[in-house]
């Protein structure tokens, strides 16, 4: 089993009110203690570079982790929201264009149409509907 006493299982047990932790008993701690650690799967990485570093008003802190890439199940709901996504976006673009070119298309029908004098319907123009 691992080693339980890890800052983050110490931070969440520092975390539960005085009263009730008092009211454990040592195998309930070590059964919390063990859940916490299930549920972090705290991984080694062979790069682990994690630099903090102090200015004037704050402070900033980088990581570089590397290492073989576990999260398969993650990923794999990942792509499938990205084809969702995609179909979603290709559907609206496709919904814009037309939305936006068929009324253009009939403009410059009609602009073209009276240039070459040609009237479709005698007595009727697009100015007398406005």
């Amino acid at each position: 089993m691992k080693n339980n006493n890890d800052p983050f299982t110490l931070h969440i047990l520092g975390n539960i009110d005085k009263s009730v932790f008092l009211t454990l008993n040592v195998l309930q701690i070590e059964a919390i203690k063990h859940a916490i650690s299930a549920s972090t799967r705290m991984k080694k990485h062979p790069v682990d570079c994690r630099i903090t570093l102090p200015l004037f008003f704050m402070r900033f802190y980088f990581v570089l982790l590397a290492g073989r890439d576990r999260r398969s199940e993650t990923r794999n709901k990942e792509d499938a929201r990205r084809k969702k996504t995609g179909a979603m976006s290709i559907f609206f673009a496709i919904y814009v264009s037309a939305c936006t070119c068929i009324p253009l298309f009939f403009a410059v029908f009609y602009i073209a149409k009276s240039w070459l004098g040609i009237d479709i319907l005698p007595d009727q123009h697009l100015s007398d509907l406005w």
